[in-house]
């Protein structure tokens, strides 16, 4: 059941299902998925990922948190019942969603245990400044090189797949967000490429686990990010007031 406050129930909404991306790591090809994406753990690539005390990933973490964080700044409580193109997710729900996430893939950095059994719920909290240090510490714990290293203990695959993963979830919720709430969004352009490469890798996994909806066809001259968005199974030209006529 996701909370109002905290004890007490939202009333007329039940809590959607664990997102089908927290079981990639649990199933039976992800063995294979992890020995297809081996060849990222080699000593030249790490070295090249590591820069100015940064990690790639870690770098563009910052740059994706950093454009994420006007658009939550910017949503009206008035606005959090909306619906977002995550049909199962309202702008409440998303957000929460949004900070479990955060905050369990700071763990999944330092190869710590997580729980996804419950999403908590943050909206009774001053959670639009809370993101900025929630992000922060996410970012600070993809920073060092050990968080790329080695195959996740609790999803089973590559530290890198997990990296691109909560990217992937901090590109795209802050753009379901932003339509959901009338706002522009434009994402890190090395962030949307890095992203092309994880939907490359992992092939047709996502969409199997129910993690992508169906490709959505787009323009073949259309730019990277819409791109990606219809490859995630997200209708680019989805908007809140031709949502709310259905």
């Amino acid at each position: 059941m996701v909370l109002d406050q905290p004890g007490q129930p939202r009333r007329g909404r039940e809590a959607p299902e664990p997102h089908p991306a927290h079981q990639l790591g649990r199933v039976d090809d992800a063995p294979g998925v992890a020995a297809r994406l081996s060849h990222f753990f080699k000593t030249p690539w790490l070295t090249a990922a590591y820069r100015d005390g940064m990690t790639t990933i870690s770098n563009l973490l910052r740059a994706s948190a950093d454009r994420a964080a006007p658009v939550l700044a910017a949503i009206r409580d008035e606005q959090l019942g909306a619906p977002t193109p995550c049909a199962e997710y309202g702008v409440g729900d998303l957000i929460n969603h949004l900070f479990q996430v955060v905050d369990n893939f700071e763990g999944l950095a330092r190869k710590e245990p997580t729980d996804w059994s419950g999403t908590p719920d943050v909206l009774g909290t001053d959670w639009r400044v809370r993101f900025a240090a929630e992000t922060d510490a996410l970012v600070a714990a993809w920073t060092p090189e050990s968080a790329l290293e080695g195959v996740s203990v609790n999803m089973g695959l590559p530290q890198l797949t997990i990296g691109r993963m909560v990217l992937l979830d901090l590109v795209l919720h802050p753009w379901d967000l932003a339509v959901a709430t009338g706002q522009e969004f434009t994402p890190d352009a090395d962030a949307v490429a890095e992203l092309h490469t994880l939907a490359d890798d992992l092939g047709d996994m996502p969409r199997k686990m129910g993690v992508f909806g169906e490709e959505v066809p787009v323009p073949a001259d259309a730019d990277p990010f819409t791109r990606l968005l219809g490859r995630a199974g997200r209708d680019p030209r989805w908007r809140a007031h031709a949502a709310a006529r259905h």
